[in-house]
Parts: C-alpha cells; structure tokens; sequence
C-alpha cells in the first residue's frame, strides 16, 4: 500500500511539471520530453510513472523528481512575482481582485515550498 502511495505522489508531481511548463503553449509529447531530458532518463521512464505502469520507482530518481518539481514551483513563482512587479511598475488597469487572487497564489506557492523543502530535509 505505502508503495502506491509513493508512486501516486511521484505521478502527481510529474504532472504538476507537465502543468507548468505547458503554460507556455507547447504540447505533452514536448514538455514530457523536456522532464526526461532534465532527469537523464528515457521519455517511456516518465510515461510508464504518469500511467502508473510501475511497481515501483528508484530512490534516486524520487529525489530528482522531487528536487525538479521544487525548482519548477521556485521558477514559476519567480516568473508570477516578475509579471506582477511589471503590471504595478508599468500602472497596467488591474482589477483589485485579480491583484489579491495572485497575491494569493503566490503565497500558497510559497507555503507549499516551504512544506516541501521541510519534507526534503526531514528524508
């Protein structure tokens, strides 16, 4: 049982990737591709880990998705923070509720890094 779960969270974790980094319009096949690249293994490697064709998944491997899907969430919260700064520093028309709706994003990003990092550090 605890096995599945691990496998679970290693699946929820490479499609939270894939779903950031298909923010900027490329298909699956490319952004899979771009993950396997990134953690030096074969495309079928993630596949076979998204589809749950697995028994299970090599410590190491956990600990480079894990370190990759961190970096992901670091860098997407970096490029949110820049596009904000440049709205406010440029006086685009923001709707107030837009503007608190991605400050409460962002802080959830940042919550949910600190829970990861704190996780990271405690295995």
């Amino acid at each position: 049982m605890e096995n599945c779960m691990f496998i679970e969270k290693m699946r929820q974790s490479l499609l939270s990737i894939e779903r950031i980094n298909r923010n900027d319009g490329s298909n699956q096949f490319v952004t899979r591709l771009g993950i396997a690249r990134s953690l030096k293994v074969s495309l079928a490697t993630i596949e076979n880990i998204i589809r749950l064709r697995v028994k299970t998944v090599n410590g190491a491997l956990a600990i480079q998705i894990n370190r990759l899907h961190i970096s992901t969430i670091e860098a997407e919260r970096a490029r949110l923070e820049n596009e904000r700064e440049l709205a406010v520093q440029f006086n685009l028309a923001l709707d107030p509720d837009e503007m608190d709706e991605v400050e409460t994003l962002l802080e959830e990003a940042r919550a949910r890094l600190r829970k990861l990092a704190r996780k990271e550090k405690s295995a």
